[in-house]
């Protein structure tokens, strides 16, 4: 075989073992989830929250609504959702990021020396899990 089909042909091997022992760089891994019921009325709802670590200092939390199904006998999926992202900006700041019903962002800011992660274990699950503002 020519000499170049050869190096062409390994150079490619290379690559594709490259890409499939490659890991993407902002990888998240799926640290907490937990349940938050809503009874009220005739009705029963239920919010399911999952948390994803990018880093020590950057978290994003996912939300998605339930309702009960009274035909199903089961909850199914309203169609509510939303996220809220947990970063550390500075040495004492982390900042919590919201989407808006009207568009844009909501912006809230705490003082804490701690990282992120701190902070969500030992303030924000808790806010979140007893429907607490934040």
């Amino acid at each position: 075989m020519d000499r170049k089909i050869v190096w062409a042909m390994m150079l490619f091997a290379m690559f594709f073992v490259g890409l499939q022992v490659a890991q993407p760089a902002a990888a998240a891994t799926k640290i907490d989830q937990f349940n938050v019921y809503h009874m009220g009325g005739q009705q029963s709802d239920a919010d399911v929250y999952k948390t994803y670590q990018y880093s020590l200092n950057h978290l994003l939390i996912t939300r998605t609504g339930y309702k009960w199904s009274s035909k199903l006998h089961k909850y199914v999926k309203n169609g509510s959702n939303g996220w809220v992202e947990l970063k550390k900006i500075s040495k004492t700041t982390v900042r919590t990021k919201e989407p808006k019903m009207d568009g844009g962002y909501s912006y809230t800011y705490h003082y804490t020396k701690h990282s992120a992660t701190y902070y969500y274990w030992h303030t924000f699950r808790y806010k979140l899990k007893h429907q607490l503002p934040y």
